[in-house]
This record gives structure tokens, C-alpha cells and sequence, in this order.
């Protein structure tokens, strides 16, 4: 009952000083003592302290939820965008590979015709000595061994054994060969068959 008393003096007085204005301390402190007031005050702060220490940890937490999910979502777009920058320069690079291989062949087949054609100039002229021809021998035949002739590398023989440039690397390969080489006359190659 005493505290029920105490609680309606201190609202009692709450009321009174904001009418008169004077300090809410020092109204409960003429008419309680300190005694009282110190343990009416103490609990009422520890109350408040309590409470205030619930209110952050109940902002805390729900915080640190968003936190975590948006550096969940900024990592995965991230790894997407990532992963889609890889995709474009693997197909830049695929494209540029492709872009090569043609402009290579259509220098070599360039490079064949004009071979083609300066031997037949020299023949229509009657000229004689050394000539870029592709000497007339046994055809490379997939499966067989072929000797190389003046003029032979791998995109020729390519050419001739399978009607495509396509089997260079194949031809390199199964001999043992990098497509820098410089075949010479008389080697003999393997030509693998498809």
C-alpha cells in the first residue's frame, strides 16, 4: 500500500510542478527525505536503463539483418557481373581467333595463286632454274605417309589430303610439329585420317 501511496504523491507532484514549475527533485525531497526519494529514484532509472538497453538491442539486431543481406546482395551481383564480363571477353577473343584463322587462309590461298601463277609464266616464257612450284609427286592421302616437296607446309598438305585448312593443328600434332614449322623437302609426315 505504501508504495501505492508513494506512486500517487509522486504523479501528485509530477502534476504540481508542472503548474508551479518548480524542480521535481527537490518538491519529492522536502516531502519524502532523501532516503525515500534515493530508493524511489533508483529504481525508476534502473527501470529506465533496463528498457533503453532492450529498445537498442531490439534496433540492433533487425539493423544488422539488412546489413547482412544487402552485402549478400552487392556480392552476388558481384559474382554475376563478374562472370558476365569473363563471358563477353571469352567470346571477343573467340571471335578474333576466327577473325585470324580466315584472314590466314585467305593469305595463303592468295600466297598458292600467285606461286600458281608465276609458274605459269615461266613456263609460257620458257624460263628455267629454281621455281616456288608445287612439284607434282604422290598426293597426301589421309592415312598414308607423304613426303614433303618444295613449297609444302602444313595448310598445303591440309588442303590437299582433306579439301580443308581445317586439320592443321591435327597434322602438327600427330607429327610432332608447332604451325611455325618450316617443313623441308624430303621430311616425311604422317597424315592422320579424320
Amino acid at each position: 500500500m505504501e508504495q501505492k501511496d508513494l506512486k500517487s504523491k509522486n504523479d501528485d507532484l509530477k502534476n504540481e510542478e508542472n503548474k508551479n514549475g518548480k524542480d521535481y527533485k527537490d518538491n519529492i525531497t522536502e516531502i519524502l527525505g532523501s532516503a525515500e526519494w534515493e530508493t524511489i529514484w533508483s529504481t525508476s532509472s534502473a527501470k529506465t536503463s533496463s528498457e533503453t538497453s532492450k529498445q537498442q538491442y531490439s534496433f540492433f539486431i533487425p539493423l544488422l539483418v539488412i546489413l547482412l543481406l544487402l552485402s549478400y546482395i552487392f556480392w552476388g551481383w558481384q559474382m554475376w557481373s563478374s562472370s558476365r564480363q569473363v563471358n563477353n571477353l571469352q567470346k571477343q577473343l573467340n571471335k578474333q581467333k576466327e577473325e585470324i584463322a580466315i584472314l590466314y587462309r585467305a593469305a595463303l590461298e592468295n600466297n598458292l595463286l600467285a606461286i600458281n601463277e608465276t609458274n605459269k609464266l615461266n613456263q609460257d616464257q620458257g624460263l628455267s632454274g629454281p621455281k616456288n612450284v608445287l612439284k607434282v609427286g604422290p598426293k597426301a592421302v589421309p592415312g598414308q605417309k607423304y613426303v614433303v616437296k618444295q613449297g609444302d607446309n602444313l595448310w598445303s598438305i591440309s588442303k590437299e589430303a582433306y579439301g580443308k585448312y581445317d586439320y592443321v593443328e591435327l597434322l602438327a600434332h600427330k607429327n610432332k610439329l608447332t604451325l611455325q614449322t618450316v617443313l623441308q623437302p624430303g621430311q616425311v609426315l604422317f597424315i592422320p585420317p579424320v
